[in-house]
């Protein structure tokens, strides 16, 4: 068991300081579910279980729509717009005059000395 800690604790080191709380939450619930299934059902069905998210999750993917920033990064301002314009209407705020405008920023990280 002691493992299972090292190991918890290794990969926690590799976590963001403000991503840590999901790590444990995550890790709290695994157990849980490890818990109520490995007795009855085998390591199988959990890891089955454990999957159940990352599937739905792939599959809500689809229905997400683009961040209006990489949108607008990527020279796609209409489709931007657009998105501001329902993030707006579903939150019932009125939206601030003005168009979405580009500011590009290049920053290189090779050396040329």
């Amino acid at each position: 068991m002691k493992e299972v800690i090292q190991i918890s604790v290794s990969i926690s080191l590799f976590i963001q300081p403000t991503k840590q709380v999901f790590w444990a939450i995550g890790s709290t619930f695994e157990v849980g579910l490890a818990y109520l299934i490995l007795p009855r059902f085998g390591w199988r069905w959990l890891v089955f279980a454990s999957a159940v998210p990352l599937v739905l999750f792939l599959f809500l993917l689809k229905f997400l729509p683009e961040s209006p920033r990489y949108l607008v990064t990527a020279n796609r301002l209409s489709e931007a717009e657009h998105i501001v314009q329902n993030m707006f209407r579903v939150n019932g705020v009125r939206p601030p005059e003005g168009r979405l405008t580009t500011s590009t920023v290049t920053v290189s990280f090779l050396s040329t000395a």
